[in-house]
């Protein structure tokens, strides 16, 4: 098969989602996290997430892997900031324990959460949230480099945005 090929259609599927003037359906693939510590196991997953150079190790490793089964180099192999989550903008944190890929802990529990969600939705309406969702100094780095990649368009799972 060939990948380059294949994956070069996809990519035009995946730009007309709603329309029938494509070659076929458009393949997605959830490969995240869960997936590579499945396929490198076992691995320190509060390494992976605390350590940079651990992280991108690994990410190179699957990424050698992949490439030769399905033509994909999907995980990040260089530290990028990640961008604010939506969970953060309402006072959510992350619990990281060996073994595991991060818990959202709430951040509203118990009789207090009627008061501290009308506090947090004060804040969401005061804020710029189009800002919230960049990473430290994505937007001047976007508009110095990224432009040429096309629109700012929002990433998966409101996890931030995406230029491509």
């Amino acid at each position: 098969m060939d990948f380059g090929r294949f994956w070069k259609e996809n990519a035009l599927c995946l730009a007309r989602p709603f329309s029938t003037d494509k070659p076929r359906a458009a393949l997605t693939l959830g490969i995240d996290d869960h997936w590579l510590f499945g396929e490198l196991a076992p691995v320190s997953t509060l390494r992976y997430y605390s350590d940079p150079a651990y992280r991108f190790d690994l990410c190179k490793r699957c990424n050698d892997r992949l490439e030769k089964g399905i033509g994909l180099r999907p995980f990040g192999e260089r530290p990028s900031p990640s961008p604010p989550r939506i969970e953060m903008l309402f006072g959510c944190r992350f619990e990281y324990t060996e073994g595991s890929t991060p818990w959202l802990v709430p951040g509203l529990e118990g009789e207090k959460s009627k008061k501290g969600l009308a506090r947090i939705l004060d804040r969401v309406e005061e804020s710029s949230t189009s800002e919230f969702f960049l990473p430290p100094g994505f937007r001047r780095e976007w508009e110095q480099t990224g432009a040429r990649a096309g629109p700012l368009r929002s990433g998966p799972a409101c996890a931030g945005p995406s230029a491509t």
